[in-house]
C-alpha cells in the first residue's frame, strides 16, 4: 500500500537493508508492480560502522522523502534513532525482513496465517537460528506484559 501510495503521489523511497542484491531485486520487484520507479537508491545492511556517514549522505543525496530500513530487530531501529538528526527522509521506517519477501528470496506465509499474525512463526520455521528464537521470545514477553496491563485496568 505504501508503495503504491509512493507511485501515486510521486514520492521517492529509499530501501536500505538486506543482503547484498537484495534490495536491488526489491526495487526491480517494484518498477515491474507498479510501472514507475519509485525507489531512487538501496544499499545492503552489510556495512561496517566506519561507512556509516557514506551511507547517510547516499541517502540524503537520492532525494528520497521515505526511508525504509530493513535492518532487523533491534538493529534497524537503533540505527534510526542514532542519525535520525542528519537523515533528509520525513518519514522512516524499519520494517525488518521485507526485502527479503519482496526480492522473491523469502516465501510469504499463507493468507490466514499473515491475518491472524504468526507470520513471524512462519518465518521461524524458514530460517530456523538460537539468535531468531531469542528475538521471537521476545514478542511473547511484550505479549505478557500487554496482557498484565489490561488485566491491570480491568481491576482498577
Amino acid at each position: 500500500s505504501l508503495m503504491r501510495m509512493c507511485a501515486e503521489n510521486d514520492h521517492k523511497i529509499f530501501f536500505l537493508g538486506g543482503k547484498p542484491g537484495v534490495a536491488e531485486q526489491a526495487r526491480d520487484f517494484f518498477s515491474r508492480t507498479l510501472g514507475k520507479d519509485v525507489v531512487v537508491g538501496v544499499e545492503n545492511g552489510y556495512f561496517s560502522e566506519d561507512r556509516n556517514s557514506d551511507i547517510v549522505e547516499k541517502i540524503n543525496s537520492s532525494g528520497a522523502q521515505v526511508l525504509m530500513v530493513c535492518l532487523g530487530n533491534p538493529r534497524q531501529e537503533k540505527w534510526i534513532e542514532k542519525n535520525l538528526e542528519i537523515l533528509a527522509p520525513y518519514v522512516m521506517f524499519g520494517n525488518g525482513g521485507a526485502l527479503d519477501f519482496w526480492s522473491g528470496g523469502v516465501r510469504r506465509a499463507p493468507l490466514w496465517v499473515q491475518k491472524v499474525g504468526f507470520e513471524w512463526v512462519f518465518r521461524l520455521g524458514q530460517d530456523f537460528s538460537l539468535a531468531r528464537i531469542r528475538r521471537q521470545l521476545k514478542l511473547l514477553k511484550f505479549v505478557k506484559l500487554f496482557l498484565q496491563s489490561m488485566l491491570f485496568r480491568s481491576a482498577k
